[in-house]
């Protein structure tokens, strides 16, 4: 048996806990697997963290963890996605060259293809405990699944019917899945759905070999390309319209049934992925104002709570992309880059909230906020165009004492926190 994760039909349960708890990495505690139950079955699904990407913490059990199901106690795994793979310029991508000068495949190559690259969403299907499982990338039930079920049932009505599988799904394969679906938020737009068959791997990591006949599956598959693969770079140019890229599959010499695959992303779709990202400190710093005009308080725990769940979700998003764009050096200089802009905004909220809890009380104007009389606005608009801090923030203070809606007053904020084109903020 094989010790290897990612050809290895059980995993030491031991090992599988030591990497979903924190670990001493580099001096970091870091947490390298998470884990995801089923409701109501004994098994788990297996993802590497961003903890891994972070530190590069790459080895065979993080490259397994991807979509990887096992039960819980025993380690035994019942399904399994690809192991993750790495662009082609990246450090621990299959090496090259990978074809001499003529584009023949290197002697332990016994073959190659290019596939379309879909921008959708991993999906598995796979057997256990007398039922067909659809699991997303990191949940047994998400919006993910509900999609596929919804193809399932438009498209492919019956397939995981248990009778008419008996013949045409071996129940002891993981079938790999490209989610499409119009509601599906990814950087390219597709106008159909469907699940695009990827590939079928066994328990031990195994897939089909290069010239297996797809077509005994109802499912779609991935476009094929007939391209020289010898110089990728070349390839990464071919910037196809509405297409990711290419995923090349090497299937080895010594070991046919488990290709290495390495990722090819167009310069157009990467052009297409900065346009919908903020990564100047000018944009990052509009991104932060959308974000907190949509939290209608001045509260400042809830503030912190909601402007840090945000915060959490832009950068996993960032994250997912790191690796076509410098890894985590570049995800490191855009946090330096929101940090500074949220010190600006936070310290800005901060001496706003002092002047107004000022004009409440020591200056008497608490009881008189909405509905005060042309004598009051008057006095209140002599005090607050005294002082240089209450004059930056005057527009918001006249629609709070004016009793406007709180969004208004929100809004009148955070456009008066200013910020430059260039090098950050002011």
């Amino acid at each position: 048996m094989s010790s290897d994760a990612r050809t290895s039909t059980t995993i030491d349960p031991s090992r599988i806990r030591k990497y979903t708890y924190p670990q001493k990495i580099k001096g970091k505690d870091l947490t390298l697997i998470k884990s995801s139950p089923h409701p109501t079955l004994p098994i788990i699904i297996l993802n590497y963290s961003n903890d891994t990407e972070r530190s590069s913490s790459w080895d065979d059990l993080t490259m397994a963890a991807r979509v990887l199901v096992v039960e819980r106690n025993t380690g035994k795994v019942v399904s399994r996605a690809f192991s993750k793979f790495f662009n082609w310029n990246e450090k621990h991508a299959y090496q090259f060259p990978i074809a001499d000068a003529a584009g023949h495949p290197r002697d332990e190559v016994v073959s190659t293809t290019a596939e379309e690259k879909l921008d959708g969403s991993i999906i598995t299907l796979f057997y256990y405990r007398n039922q067909w499982i659809l699991t997303s990338k990191a949940r047994f039930d998400s919006v993910h699944v509900e999609m596929a079920q919804e193809i399932l049932k438009e498209k492919y009505p019956g397939i995981i019917n248990t009778r008419r599988l008996n013949g045409t799904l071996p129940r002891d394969k993981t079938y790999v899945f490209e989610l499409i679906h119009p509601k599906n938020p990814t950087a390219l737009r597709y106008a159909y759905k469907d699940l695009v068959l990827l590939s079928v791997i066994g328990m031990d990591g195994s897939e089909p070999p290069q010239d297996f006949n797809w077509s005994i599956y109802p499912f779609p598959r991935p476009k094929m390309n007939d391209i020289n693969i010898t110089d990728l770079d070349a390839v990464r140019r071919l910037n196809r319209v509405n297409e990711e890229g290419l995923v090349v599959k090497l299937y080895l010499k010594n070991d046919p049934v488990h290709p290495q695959r390495l990722k090819v992303k167009f310069e157009s779709y990467l052009d297409l992925i900065r346009s919908k990202n903020y990564y100047t400190p000018a944009e990052l710093a509009g991104l932060y104002r959308k974000k907190r005009e949509m939290i209608y308080t001045f509260e400042e725990g809830e503030v912190r709570r909601k402007m840090k769940a945000e915060k959490e979700i832009y950068f996993e998003g960032v994250r997912r992309i790191a690796d076509d764009f410098g890894g985590e050096k570049w995800v490191n200089g855009l946090i330096e880059m929101w940090n500074e802009v949220e010190t600006v905004f936070v310290k800005a909220e901060m001496e706003l909230r002092k002047i107004m809890d000022r004009l409440k009380e020591k200056e008497q104007f608490g009881d008189h906020v909405g509905p005060a009389n042309a004598e009051m606005r008057r006095r209140f608009a002599q005090t607050i165009m005294k002082e240089e801090t209450m004059v930056k923030h005057k527009n918001v203070l006249f629609l709070w004492f004016s009793g406007a809606p709180i969004e208004e007053q929100i809004k009148a904020f955070t456009a008066s926190v200013k910020t430059r084109e260039k090098g950050g903020v002011v």
